[in-house]
């Protein structure tokens, strides 16, 4: 199973909320494969391929638009 984590991380904040939730994730479950990519990487085949996504960002989301 993956988990996508799709990510806009230019905060010390949001990196922190990034490296957590992978280690998290990991922590959950060590079968899943957590993969971490920034937004302007993300396609839609890598969003239908992932069982669950998680999506963090600062406050300013436009910078998710892309």
């Amino acid at each position: 199973m993956r988990l996508l984590i799709v990510h806009h991380a230019p905060s010390e904040n949001t990196q922190r909320l990034l490296e957590a939730s992978s280690v998290a994730a990991g922590d959950i479950d060590e079968s899943l494969e957590v993969v971490s990519l920034d937004s302007l990487a993300v396609d839609a085949t890598r969003v239908r391929e992932a069982a669950a996504l998680i999506v963090a960002t600062t406050e300013n989301f436009g910078g998710m638009a892309g």
